[in-house]
């Protein structure tokens, strides 16, 4: 680990992308790796995701990227941080002009936390895609990130599969495609919408010519509505290819934590 620390201290040169996935680190190491991030200018890609952070690490690396101008890829997946870690992230994203990819799935955010991202990416004109599956979030950060949506101008991809945002917060988010015109590709599979939720984005997509890509698995959406939505999308441009991702791990995400499981869907539907 003192290796790596020095190569990140010393901006070395041949550094440009670091994959510490599930190496057991804890607090301590993310503080420490915080501390190297804060001068490092050659390291663009991080992976962090299924470590043992926590909050004092969690807050530490998200602190260190509000003053480092070159990461621009981060997953930070399986780490148990929190709410304190999504202000601190909030917070970073008010100020950080270069991330572009945020990977925070499986961190057990809830509607505090969550709500601030949310905010704070309003605002926000690099990040392009942000991942927050596998949380605690429910309507209050729904209703949120569906403001958000109507104003934001740079996000492509979001992820949020497996939360509870419930059927207002889902009804909200839809309406809010009728004039979000970047947005690619939405995941909301297992998010408690309900057929309300998806018949407003059936709706949507009546307006909306940009979303290519979306997944309303496990939701209680009546086959027709499914179909429906179905039918608008097949009818688009085929979907440009998903952004590149940094780390081939990515596709496992993490580890996901015992007890959460996936729901076989009733009407096995992808929306692609």
């Amino acid at each position: 680990m003192e290796r790596i620390l020095q190569q990140i201290r010393s901006n070395d040169p041949t550094l440009e992308t670091l994959d510490l996935y599930y190496k057991q680190l804890q607090p301590a190491d993310g503080v420490a790796i915080a501390g190297a991030l804060e001068g490092n200018t050659t390291l663009t890609s991080l992976n962090l995701a299924a470590n043992r952070f926590r909050n004092v690490g969690g807050v530490a690396i998200a602190c260190a990227l509000d003053r480092n101008t070159t990461v621009t890829e981060l997953q930070f997946s399986s780490n148990a941080v929190g709410d304190n870690f999504g202000l601190a992230v909030a917070r970073m994203l008010e100020r950080n002009t270069t991330l572009t990819y945020l990977d925070i799935a499986v961190n057990g955010l809830a509607d505090v936390g969550g709500t601030a991202i949310a905010n704070a990416v309003e605002t926000n004109t690099t990040l392009t895609s942000l991942d927050l599956s596998f949380n605690r979030l429910e309507e209050g950060f729904g209703l949120a990130i569906a403001r958000t949506l109507e104003r934001n101008t740079t996000l492509t991809q979001l992820i949020l599969n497996n939360n509870q945002l419930g059927e207002d917060a889902g009804e909200a988010v839809a309406n809010a495609l009728e004039t979000n015109t970047t947005l690619i590709s939405l995941t909301l599979d297992d998010s408690g919408l309900g057929e309300v939720g998806g018949a407003a984005f059936a709706a949507a997509l009546e307006t909306n010519t940009t979303l290519t890509s979306l997944d309303l698995n496990d939701n209680n959406v009546q086959p027709e509505t499914m179909q429906r939505i179905k039918e608008l999308l097949d009818a688009r441009d085929p979907p440009p290819p998903p952004p590149s991702v940094p780390f081939k791990v990515k596709a496992a995400v993490a580890p996901i934590p015992r007890g959460v499981k996936r729901k076989s869907s009733e009407l096995q539907l992808l929306l692609l």
